[in-house]
C-alpha cells in the first residue's frame, strides 16, 4: 500500500506519519523502517531535533543524504524487504540530488522513475508512506516537473492524504 500525506510546512505530515507507520508495522509485526533526507545543517536542525525526539527506539533510521546511484540502491534494497517504510521528504530529496548534483533535466527525471519504481516494489511487499510539501510552481520548473508528476502518480497509485493547515 502507498500512503502519501502532503501539507503545509509544520502542519503534523510527519507526526501523523510516524504514527500511521508505527501501527502499520505493529499490525505486520516488523520493524519501521525512517529514510531521512533532510540535510543535517543549521537551517533544519531544530526540525530535525524534534522529529528525533518524538521517534522511539523501534525505528530503523536511513540517511537518504547520498549520490543519486547509492539513492537507488538504498532504495531498491527497502523495497526488496517485507516492511513499512516512512520517507519524509520527498521534494527535499529530489532538490537536494538537484542541487548537489547538477542533474540536468533528463537525469532528473529518470532519478524520479527510478524512486517511483521502488517505491511501488515496495508496496508490493509491505507499506510505504511518503510525506511532502505540495511543490510550487517555480520551484518545480526548476526540477523539470519532476516532483509534481511524483505526487500525482503516488496519489493515483495509493492513498492521499492532504493537510490543509497546522494540526499541531
Amino acid at each position: 500500500m502507498i500512503i502519501t500525506i502532503l501539507g503545509p510546512p509544520n502542519s503534523g505530515k510527519s507526526a501523523m506519519a510516524e504514527r500511521l507507520c508505527l501501527r502499520l508495522a505493529r499490525q505486520r509485526r516488523v520493524r519501521p523502517v525512517y529514510l531521512a533526507t533532510l540535510a543535517d545543517n543549521d537551517v533544519h536542525r531544530d526540525r530535525l531535533a524534534r522529529h528525533r525526539a518524538r521517534r522511539t527506539p523501534h525505528w530503523h533510521m536511513r540517511d537518504l543524504n547520498v549520490t543519486p546511484r547509492q539513492l537507488s540502491r538504498v532504495l531498491r534494497h527497502q523495497a526488496r524487504l517485507r516492511s513499512c517504510v516512512l520517507l519524509d521528504g520527498l521534494g527535499p530529496l529530489v532538490y537536494a540530488q538537484t542541487t548537489r548534483f547538477q542533474l540536468m533535466p533528463s537525469e532528473l527525471r529518470a532519478l524520479g522513475q527510478r524512486v517511483l519504481t521502488s517505491i511501488r516494489m515496495g508496496a508490493r511487499r509491505g507499506d510505504w508512506i511518503v510525506v511532502d510539501t505540495p511543490v510550487e510552481r517555480d520551484l518545480d520548473t526548476v526540477l523539470g516537473g519532476c516532483l509534481a508528476q511524483l505526487h500525482t502518480q503516488l496519489a493515483l497509485e495509493g492513498h492521499l492524504l492532504h493537510l490543509e493547515r497546522a494540526s499541531l
